[in-house]
């Protein structure tokens, strides 16, 4: 089996390795051995380590080690049109910081073979950077693929002051079961900016209007204009798809347009006049003793013939 870089391997039972999920960073065929990343400690900084390269074949002969699939979080599955442009200078600039490393072989078989690495922190200093915030760099920028995408922003699972709530990645309350065992639920969607954009432009063009659609149908409209990637990919994988739920799009059409908006955007002018405009006054005002006000039906009498 032909030994690839960037491929992924699940290591089982090995002599000096931890077992799990394992990226392959680097081969040297002179050495021979291979650089491996362990993906599977998210939070913490991981450095790489060095394996001998026939040891490697050997285990994969013996079964010790397997081939490994790893998958990327959702934000890492998007398009470059797809992609906000801020998100992009976000991404630019991440890689402008580790670029002259990742791209050294000889960084990197030092990085995982000795103990202390002065180049790193002459690196960082260089950078005007702290040394954790280059060592989390590369091992965001190991984990997820090892190009410059992997060092995107991922917005949709953090917040603060103003901006989007941070959501756990395991939803809240009682967990949900599908009546049907057989059909995998998605994961619960995080709304970013461009998400609510999306939700707006949808409401404004299908639904908020006279005569406008559903909000069934309007979340319809939303993923075919919006999300017909992601749900040819999820159909083609037998996956639920990863898109705006339909409680999600009623709730931020309450959070993006007002009530009076709503009403007026809904109704046609003449219906908004007649019966949904806000009356002015109160006839106890006016009229402060009963029976010196009344008010008349407006409907058409018709004349019985006799």
């Amino acid at each position: 089996m032909e030994l690839v870089k960037n491929s992924v391997w699940n290591v089982k039972k090995v002599d000096g390795v931890s077992s799990g999920l394992y990226r392959v960073l680097q081969i040297f065929e002179e050495i021979p051995c291979l650089i491996l990343f362990y993906l599977e400690n998210p939070k913490g900084i991981t450095r790489p380590i060095a394996i001998e390269l026939d040891k490697f074949s050997r285990c994969i002969k013996q079964k010790q080690i397997l081939e490994g699939s790893f998958s990327l979080p959702p934000h890492l599955l998007l398009s470059e049109e797809e992609i906000d442009e801020s998100y992009k200078m976000i991404r630019d600039e991440n890689f402008s910081l580790i670029e002259g490393l990742v791209s050294d072989p000889e960084f990197i078989f030092d990085y995982a073979t000795r103990n202390r690495i002065p180049r790193l922190a002459k690196h960082a200093n260089a950078k005007g950077k702290a040394r954790t915030t280059i060592s989390r760099l590369l091992n965001s920028y190991w984990r997820y693929g090892q190009n410059k995408d992997a060092l995107l922003p991922a917005y949709q699972y953090s917040g603060g002051a103003g901006q989007q709530r941070k959501v756990s990645e395991k939803p809240l309350g009682a967990p949900k079961t599908s009546r049907t065992l057989a059909v995998k639920r998605s994961t619960i969607f995080i709304v970013t900016d461009t998400d609510k954009e999306n939700i707006r432009k949808a409401l404004k063009k299908h639904h908020l209007k006279p005569g406008g659609k559903n909000l069934v149908e309007t979340r319809k409209e939303l993923l075919r204009e919006y999300y017909a990637n992601e749900v040819k990919r999820a159909k083609a994988v037998g996956e639920a798809p990863y898109v705006p739920s339909y409680k999600q799009v009623r709730g931020w059409k309450y959070k993006l347009f007002t009530k009076d908006e709503i009403s007026e955007k809904s109704s046609t002018e003449k219906d908004l006049l007649l019966n949904k405009r806000e009356l002015l006054g109160d006839a106890k005002q006016k009229w402060p003793v009963p029976g010196s006000c009344f008010e008349i039906d407006a409907t058409v009498g018709k004349t019985l013939a006799h």
